[in-house]
């Protein structure tokens, strides 16, 4: 199981490949920088995932996963500024997020992205879309799909009011690292 553990030797293998395709990124390429970025804040690959996603973005709007990409990334943005950066970062994700659900309803990071994009606005509806992204990560997890999306999905559901679930997802992906 080590093999295929998030961020073991098939996500680092992934990561080279993406590194390697700089010029010309595939989707895929922009979601092994982005978990990438996640798994360590480092500036630098942010701005790596941020460029990715909007390559990709601008060759293939129709990619819905590339929005909510951008849209995590803003909302990160913010929060790392606490919002003292202005409503910029907020705005361009409540549009990234509004893009990525229109062209797909059942994108697990576009609805994570919508959970914290109402979170920051204040909307206690954010409790509502993190049970739909709980309901997601369970889904995307069960069937494989999502590097991270069994973390992401475990702490939703901590937020979510569900701490039983959210603890075992959580100490599952521990225990497979």
């Amino acid at each position: 199981t080590a093999i295929a553990a998030p961020y073991g030797p098939i996500f680092e293998a992934e990561l080279a490949r993406a590194r390697r395709s700089a010029h010309s990124p595939k989707l895929r390429d922009c979601l092994a920088t982005y978990y990438d970025y996640r798994r360590g804040k480092d500036q630098s690959v942010r701005k790596d995932a941020l460029t990715c996603f909007h390559t990709v973005a601008a060759r293939q709007p129709e990619v819905a996963q590339a929005w909510s990409g951008l849209a995590m990334l803003y909302v990160d943005d913010y929060a790392a500024m606490f919002g003292r950066g202005g409503e910029a970062e907020l705005e361009s994700a409540r549009a990234a997020v509004a893009k990525a659900l229109t062209l797909d309803r059942d994108d697990f990071l576009a609805h994570l992205a919508l959970t914290r994009v109402q979170y920051f606005d204040g909307n206690p509806e954010f409790r509502r879309s993190i049970a739909r992204a709980v309901e997601l990560a369970k889904l995307e997890s069960h069937l494989g799909l999502a590097p991270g999306s069994t973390v992401q999905g475990g702490r939703a559901a901590l937020v979510a009011g569900d701490p039983g679930m959210g603890k075992t997802r959580l100490l599952t992906e521990l225990a497979d690292r």
